[in-house]
């Protein structure tokens, strides 16, 4: 393709949303990814799709609008996400938590959260596997898990079907700009003449920002994952960040790490991990764990999502986020909307980059 009116840059769950939604529009799309399906944040994340006690109220407003999406996902792109709903389970350790717990569920709820604060014998007879001792839990029932690889496949499958054009490993090396507004990008294949750009690049948003002169406040945030051997089916939701996989893995993670672009395991990471486990469930002492993972999630500086046009430079909008598989079917749908008609059915000022300019 030697044009298209949208180029989306970031080939993960939110880039490949983007496309799938502008393709069926009837936009003519390239999603460019300058590695393979998944080679990046959406191959290395927890997979699970959640509103638990998200704060502001309107930023748990637009992840409930994905949750909903979820359910019906599977359908609409015709290809199994394997997605699950399971509430989800914030662990409470002691009596000091608990009073935390229940003036933050009792202003949660006041806002509108779904959102339950449990007593220990409501928590054991949910999950009667865990370690006594805990003094109760925050439940959300919203949300559940997916197969995150399946789900960035499904969106880039769909996508194709519509008419998207979807290279893969093809790298972005300039955006030019003529006159305030993008004119091409410039890739390690071609160049290709377009309208506008969508920068879905992830903890790489920056980099692409820079392209066209601005700034775009994210940084990489490093996250650990321990994986268990297949097990029996043991706990039914997910707690605090330990849940089941459908082949009976059970997840570990994460942490949150602030180690720039390092991308890799670490036996500190590993070890907390594995005593986290421990100390949630007893059967854990027992398990083999196989393998462990890592992976960078772009963090934006106000830990809010950047969506919108620009201002400095026309057609140049951004779409980055923490949480970036939870939020993917929403805000593939809005983005959409905002390119082709000018704005979103879910108000997205509030999220708008020109947030950060003074």
């Amino acid at each position: 393709m030697k044009s298209a009116d949208v180029a989306v840059i970031g080939g993960g769950a939110v880039g490949s949303s983007i496309a799938y939604r502008l393709a069926e529009a009837g936009v003519e799309v390239i999603l460019l990814e300058r590695g393979s399906v998944c080679s990046g944040t959406s191959g290395a994340t927890f997979a699970w799709v959640g509103a638990h006690g998200q704060r502001p109220f309107s930023y748990y407003q637009l992840r409930k609008a994905s949750l909903d999406l979820f359910p019906d996902i599977s359908r609409c792109l015709g290809f199994d996400v394997e997605y699950r709903p399971q509430g989800s389970l914030i662990l409470l350790e002691d009596e000091a938590e608990f009073r935390a717990a229940q003036r933050e569920v009792s202003e949660l709820k006041e806002e509108g959260n779904q959102i339950d604060l449990l007593e220990p014998s409501e928590l054991y007879a949910l999950e009667p596997g865990l370690r006594a001792g805990f003094q109760g839990a925050t439940y959300c029932p919203l949300g559940g898990s997916l197969n995150p690889f399946r789900l960035v496949c499904g969106y880039q499958r769909r996508a194709r079907e519509l008419g998207a054009c979807i290279p893969g490993n093809t790298e972005v090396q300039e955006i030019r700009v003529r006159d305030g507004r993008v004119h091409s990008v410039i890739t390690d294949s071609g160049d290709i003449r377009v309208e506008r750009v969508v920068n879905a690049a992830g903890v790489h948003a920056p980099h692409v920002g820079r392209m066209v002169g601005l700034d775009v406040p994210v940084r990489p945030v490093r996250g650990q994952i321990l994986v268990s051997e297949p097990l029996p089916p043991v706990i039914s939701h997910i707690l605090d960040d330990v849940r089941q996989t459908p082949s009976g893995n059970l997840l570990v993670g994460r942490l949150d790490e602030e180690a720039g672009y390092q991308n890799v395991c670490t036996p500190e990471g590993i070890g907390a991990l594995a005593s986290r486990a421990r100390k949630i469930m007893p059967l854990t002492e027992k398990v083999h764990f196989i393998r462990a993972y890592s992976g960078l999630r772009p963090m934006p500086a106000d830990e809010l999502p950047i969506l919108g046009e620009t201002r400095e430079v026309k057609g140049f909008f951004n779409a980055v986020m923490h949480s970036g598989i939870t939020l993917s079917a929403v805000v593939g749908v809005l983005m959409a909307q905002l390119i082709k008609e000018g704005e979103a059915e879910i108000p997205l000022e509030s999220y708008s980059p020109r947030r950060f300019q003074h």
